[in-house]
């Protein structure tokens, strides 16, 4: 199956082979961000919607498990823990909640609109600001281990951060890529584009990948943060890329998705 969430507050069920439509589950808002799967036995999809509440819907019928309500807009996809579904909002609380019941466990007030979507790796929790900080939070826990923003302005950070073992990586809206060491949140480099980097960067290897409001797809290398490759779309990217083997697939706002293969 294939889930899309839509503007019109819509949540589509399509068949991955025949794409033929097979439920919907309608909200009272729109869903911005993407669906997430709890793991184990049951099948069961949870995302946020602008109607102010996280949904848990069942992935065969389409039929409502629990829902949760926050007071605010829900932006970002929930990350999903075997401990708890984390996720923000425009109440800008981090929230930890139960996957088995929906209630919740946790609830950190960060001050700031939480747009982006969370990383979750290693206990610990990763999560950008609309006030331009990154939080590192431990997992379960509402104690903050380390807070980075910019010297240079608070840009707000929409992109969700990518996770390699010592290194974390994420967009911005004042232009640059970030790389930062997971355990200090001191900034290791930056890497500039021409335009606002809502774009959630992919690690592969020792590249990330990941798109600009400039109109281009970025490949940087993720030791030194210098550019290996860049293609220009023509029009604005604030979707994230995604690898399968050797491609490289990026919708733009043009209403085009593009493929890329690499070299052999």
């Amino acid at each position: 199956k294939v889930f899309i969430g839509s503007l019109e507050g819509v949540m589509y069920a399509l068949d991955a082979t025949t794409g033929k439509l097979l439920w919907t589950f309608e909200t009272e808002g729109q869903i911005l961000g993407s669906a997430n799967r709890i793991p184990g036995a049951g099948k069961q999809l949870v995302f946020g919607s602008y109607d102010n509440y996280l949904h848990c819907i069942d992935m065969d019928s389409g039929e409502e498990i629990w829902k949760y309500q926050t007071t605010h807009f829900i932006n970002g996809s929930p990350a999903i823990d075997v401990d708890g579904i984390l996720f923000g909002g425009c109440d800008a609380i981090l929230h930890t909640i139960s996957p088995q019941s929906g209630e919740q466990t946790i609830s950190i007030d960060l001050d700031i609109y939480l747009a982006g979507s969370p990383a979750i790796g290693n206990n610990k929790v990763y999560v950008g600001t609309y006030g331009g900080q990154l939080f590192c939070l431990e997992m379960n826990s509402d104690n903050i281990l380390w807070q980075f923003q910019s010297a240079e302005n608070a840009a707000p950070i929409l992109s969700s951060p990518a996770l390699g073992s010592t290194r974390i990586y994420f967009g911005s809206r004042d232009q640059n890529l970030y790389c930062l060491n997971k355990n200090t949140g001191r900034k290791i480099w930056t890497f500039k584009t021409r335009g606002e980097v809502d774009s959630s960067p992919v690690l592969n290897g020792n590249r990330v990948i990941f798109g600009s409001k400039d109109g281009s797809l970025y490949l940087v290398n993720s030791i030194s943060g210098e550019k290996v490759w860049s293609y220009d779309l023509g029009s604005p990217i604030v979707s994230s890329p995604a690898v399968a083997q050797d491609y490289v697939l990026i919708g733009s706002q043009a209403g085009a998705l593009y493929a890329f293969k690499g070299k052999q």
